[in-house]
């Protein structure tokens, strides 16, 4: 899992292989929603897809896909193998509008049958735009594998792996209650804080933006108050019939407990505070959250799996955000966002800005 992960951080940074779209197709399609669930032993995540667009990108060989796929089709994660989607089949209903849905952790067959209706309809683009930004906050459901899904989709140019990832967000999305300070909100003439003079404390070393990220990264893990609410919680008898794996109930534990969520919104603020006008906020920035979490897991103390899944979704994020802030003011005049005002969308019809959340 290591080398496949790794693999996918490598072929995804260059995109420097030509991809033919209808052979990947064909692949995907093989080892897709027809035969495979999207998890096995309650919580895993199904990996089969990312790891042949990934390979794909190496410029492996056909022989060398096929390997990957009889080795990843007879695979185990704690004794658990794939599953099968014929036997999910009877978890189906038929879904018309995502709301009920969302963090349900439920019909995930439903959803995907949903947006494949929705990507046969409509634009793509104009779908993204339409259910992404209510599932941004639920991202870290499914340890992020519902968005490194939906980036891998739009990459391979798949509508069926994004429907399957979009489906997967409604189905695992999973609210952080942890919000921007008020002050750095985007402001109503559509430039954002960053923009305006800003009397906030520059942090004394000279750091390029991507570094900001990783400098708060780093003093955020190295907060030694968190990691005791963790010890104190992590194996309570709250906690213990959480169905998830390891991530997700400290996920849970952090957010849950005042004490850790509170500390939690006050490092968020501190970073804003602190490195606000650095802070990368546009389109063009992207990368640079790519950069950040690239480094992170580069300079790990010793080589950590996990931390991968930290830049295939930065990968992916990237990928999805890249898609929807194309023709962004178009966009806030369809779903302007709560924090902006009317007399704003009428402005948009005369001015280009770019938003961002």
């Amino acid at each position: 899992f290591f080398f496949f992960f790794r693999f996918c951080s490598i072929g995804m940074s260059g995109l420097c292989v030509k991809v033919d779209h209808t052979a990947l197709q064909k692949l995907l399609h093989r080892v897709g929603r027809s035969r495979f669930y999207i998890e096995y032993g309650g919580f895993l995540s199904n990996h089969f897809q990312h790891g042949i667009v990934a390979l794909q990108q190496l410029g492996a060989s056909e022989e060398r896909i096929e390997a990957w796929i009889a080795c990843y089709n007879r695979h185990t994660v704690l004794g658990h193998s794939l599953e099968s989607t014929a036997a999910h089949a009877g978890e189906y209903e038929a879904v018309h509008a995502i709301q009920p849905w969302i963090g349900q952790r439920k019909n995930w067959l439903g959803l995907a049958e949903y947006f494949d209706k929705q990507l046969k309809q409509h634009p793509r683009r104009w779908v993204l735009r339409r259910f992404v930004p209510q599932l941004l906050p639920g991202l870290i459901g499914s340890a992020l594998h519902p968005i490194i899904h939906t980036g891998y989709g739009l990459f391979a140019d798949c509508p069926e792996l994004l429907a399957d990832g979009l489906a997967y967000l409604v189905h695992s999305a999973w609210d952080v209650p942890i919000t921007t300070p008020p002050q750095h909100a985007v402001k109503d003439d559509g430039k954002s804080a960053k923009e305006e003079p800003q009397q906030q404390p520059l942090p004394a070393q000279d750091l390029q933006p991507h570094e900001v990220l990783v400098d708060w990264i780093r003093t955020a893990q190295a907060d030694g108050f968190l990691s005791q609410v963790l010890r104190q919680h992590e194996d309570a008898a709250a906690y213990a019939d959480f169905a998830g794996g390891d991530f997700q109930r400290r996920c849970l534990v952090l957010v849950r407990e005042a004490d850790s969520r509170q500390r939690l919104q006050q490092q968020v603020n501190r970073l804003f505070e602190q490195y606000g006008p650095l802070l990368p906020t546009g389109p063009a920035d992207l990368d640079l959250l790519v950069d950040a979490v690239s480094l992170v897991y580069a300079s790990a103390a010793e080589e950590d799996f996990f931390l991968l899944h930290g830049v295939t979704a930065s990968f992916a994020l990237r990928r999805v955000l890249q898609e929807m802030l194309l023709g962004q003011h178009q966009l806030q005049q369809q779903y302007p966002p709560h924090h902006h005002h009317h007399h704003q969308q009428q402005q948009q019809q005369h001015h280009h800005h770019h938003h961002h959340h």
